[in-house]
């Protein structure tokens, strides 16, 4: 069974299993024990599904059992447990032969020898630092033993917890020690369902520590997600889940988690975004930047977009903006991933060879941090300029190890300039967010958050292991459609907010679900209603847009732009008659909205009512400046109205200016109206000839034209004959 099959049958199995297909669960478990040679997992299996087929007898033979609820709770979470189990066997030695260093190995039998260990550690760290200089034994284990020990454990033992409860709260390991055993933790746990590293990612958020009790979190938010069906057999688990909601000051911190890994999503267009718009022009403008140009000569002109202008964005950074510089710094602020085009070639340096470094919190006085700095000949204080990235909001951790090393490999001659400019830009920056988190903590944990979380998108897209280790964030990250995020989260603004962010992602399917359950709930506003439509309108889905602008349009807010938007529905879904209507009470309250004016000529020439069209489409010209734009639906409306005059005046001055392959094609039909035909061949070959024209493609729209020439008078019978003779001219030239 290759890994795929592994992966398969086991989610399979899961899915079976918790919607009650309980002998489906069972087949596919047995095959994935079978595969593990494990007599001792295939006995526990063979005897659970004999325990389930009693069940199924009893039920059968119609015998009252009043702990059959509570029996098959228990048959299910063993049926859970061997298809977790034989999956975890069946895929760690692809794991384990990847990892190149296992760490030494780590002994814990009971809580007496938890508690000797802690005290061997506490006491070998106490030595090393009276006699300073020295490190400690080499026999001595370290939290990169812990992180290895833990990262392939399928369960944790009494024992194991107690130690991991103990090494929380002690103080002779460090944040950043502890903060790797909790990565290790979750990476364990999304690989093996195990309530006890449920319970010790909870002692660990619970203890308190900055920084690690984020990470704690950031793990426990993963697994109620990832294991959200199954959580309901496990009190211990509930219980942890139960305790995160009893507290509603998570609940901003679990809205953070949660917009964050969603953003996650989006690091793959972000880093299209990169490389294709923004590094360029920001390449492109560096020359004036550094020629000192007003930055206002470089803004482009301002595209129009058709959200209503009334909304607030949720994120209070200013959208739409065209400098790219300033939407540089936007994305970043909000969290999107801005570094990941950057920084994923400077992942090949052996550092990132051990898996531990992946997850490797960034602190100046880290051995690899020091090193890249000790031979330089700079003159900047090199402690300072190593706590300046410590303290850095805008780097994730493995990103400031990377840019480390890589400032290590550059020429000796570009380094004392950049170590001069980085240290201004980080103590400027850093001074700019210490004063953020004094005014706001909620700042300063979201920024925990923000890094630590694309700290492990880098380890499940980057690393050498990712095929071995799956990836988290292939999961959809809906985790507000889940009963955890009901029982975690109190605060109802938290949903919308989540909302929100879908909203104003481009997430449109996400958002119309979560929008449509606060309507279900009660909610009852005008904003609601209209993005509900927008989005919708998005999805092309017009007829639920239609619905809801209705709806917003009862509140007799924002009326002009929905009015708008309901007269596009209608449009949309062939009832033009009904849009002119909405488009003209629109038009009683805007009479200067050109957009406005452009949709209703649009829909009188859908409605064929062509002097209408006409008319509307020549005020659009006048307050145009004659944009070639403006000018081509006045001289196809004069064209289908016969205006053959009005009509080659306007073609002759689009061909004067940028023709496009139809001003040449649309000329040729007012030629032939007027009878001249060698004229009309004349331009039809130059239409045809037009770069990314052909023959072909030219007969495509000729015949959907042909209607519109004979109600002129051109002759049917002659068209054929004339785009026969054209073709012939085409053939000899």
């Amino acid at each position: 069974m290759d890994r795929k099959e592994i992966e398969s049958n086991y989610s399979r199995a899961i899915r079976f299993a918790v919607k009650g297909r309980i002998k489906d669960a069972f087949t596919l478990t047995r095959r994935l024990t079978r595969e593990t040679d494990d007599a001792l997992l295939m006995s526990d299996a063979e005897q659970l599904e004999g325990n389930y087929q009693k069940v199924t007898e009893y039920a059968f033979k119609g015998v009252e059992d009043p702990e059959r609820k509570k029996v098959m709770e228990q048959i299910i979470r063993g049926l859970l447990s061997l298809a977790d189990s034989a999956r975890f066997r069946l895929i760690k030695p692809y794991i384990e032969r990847k990892i190149p260093e296992k760490g030494s190995p780590v002994v814990i039998d009971d809580e007496s020898s938890a508690d000797q260990l802690i005290e061997e550690i506490s006491f070998s760290k106490e030595v090393s630092s009276v006699l300073e200089g020295s490190t400690p034994s080499k026999d001595t284990l370290t939290a990169e033993d812990f992180f290895y020990h833990f990262l392939m454990k399928e369960n944790l033992s009494p024992a194991e917890i107690y130690f991991l409860e103990k090494l929380g709260g002690s103080e002779a390991f460090a944040w950043h020690e502890k903060s790797v055993v909790v990565s290790a933790l979750t990476i364990s746990l999304y690989n093996c369902f195990d309530e006890g590293k449920v319970k010790s990612l909870f002692t660990f958020y619970e203890q308190g520590e900055d920084k690690v009790w984020h990470r704690a979190l950031v793990g426990l938010v993963l697994a109620m997600y990832l294991y959200d069906q199954r959580i309901s057999l496990y009190p211990d688990v509930k219980g942890v889940r139960f305790r995160i909601g009893d507290n509603e000051l998570n609940d901003k911190d679990i809205e953070s988690i949660i917009l964050q890994l969603n953003r996650s999503k989006d690091t793959e267009k972000v880093t299209r975004k990169m490389q294709e718009e923004i590094i360029p022009e920001m390449i492109k403008l560096k020359p004036k930047i550094e020629d000192k140009l007003s930055l206002e000569e470089l803004l482009e002109e301002d595209t129009k977009d058709d959200k209503n202008p009334k909304w607030e964005t949720f994120f209070k950074d200013t959208p739409g903006l065209a400098d790219k510089m300033e939407e540089f710094s936007r994305m970043q602020m909000e969290g999107a991933d801005v570094f990941m085009s950057a920084f994923s070639m400077l992942k090949q340096f052996s550092f990132f060879d051990k898996t531990v470094n992946w997850f490797k919190p960034f602190y100046a006085t880290e051995d690899h941090a020091t090193e890249a700095m000790a031979n330089e000949e700079v003159s900047v204080d090199k402690a300072k300029f190593l706590e300046g990235i410590e303290n850095s909001a805008f780097l994730c951790n493995s990103d400031k190890y990377s840019f480390l090393l890589n400032i290590k490999q550059m020429p000796q001659a570009q380094k004392q300039t950049m170590f001069q400019m980085l240290q201004m830009e980080l103590e400027q920056m850093n001074e700019v967010a210490s004063q953020d988190q004094m005014i706001d903590d909620y700042s300063k944990n979201k920024t925990i958050y923000v890094r630590y979380i694309q700290d492990l998108y880098r380890f499940f897209k980057l690393n050498k292991l990712k095929d071995e280790f799956g990836d988290i964030f292939s999961h959809k990250m809906d985790v507000h459609n889940t009963e955890s995020f009901n029982a975690m989260v109190s605060d109802k603004s938290v949903v919308r907010n989540i909302a929100e962010f879908y909203f104003e992602s481009e997430h449109f399917e996400d958002a119309v679900s979560i929008y449509e359950n606060l309507v279900e709930q009660g909610a009852n506003e005008p904003e609601i209603y209209e993005k509900l439509g927008y989005a919708y309108r998005k999805l092309e889905r017009f007829e639920e847009a239609l619905k809801n602008h209705q709806k917003a349009e009862l509140f007799d807010s924002n009326r002009v732009w929905n009015l708008k938007q309901i007269g596009f529905c209608l449009r949309k879904l062939d009832r033009a008659d009904e849009a002119i209507k909405y488009y003209q009470d629109a038009e009683r309250i805007a009479p200067d909205d050109l957009r406005l004016k452009a949709a209703i000529a649009y829909t009188h020439l859908q409605q064929k009512n062509y002097e209408e069209a006409l008319k509307y489409y020549q005020e659009l010209e006048g307050a145009a400046d004659s944009k070639p734009a403006a000018k081509r639906p006045v001289a196809w409306c004069a064209l289908l109205l016969g205006k053959t005059d009005m009509a080659r005046h306007y073609y002759n001055e689009l061909i004067s200016e940028k023709p496009s392959q139809y001003d040449y094609m649309n000329l040729g039909h007012v030629e032939w109206i007027d009878g001249n035909t060698q004229a009309a061949v004349e331009n039809y070959i130059r239409s045809i000839r037009m770069e990314g024209n052909s023959l072909k493609k030219f007969l495509i729209g000729f015949e959907d034209d042909k209607k519109h020439l004979i109600a002129h008078g051109v002759s049917s019978e002659m068209i054929p004959l004339v785009i026969d003779q054209m073709r012939y001219i085409l053939q000899k030239s």
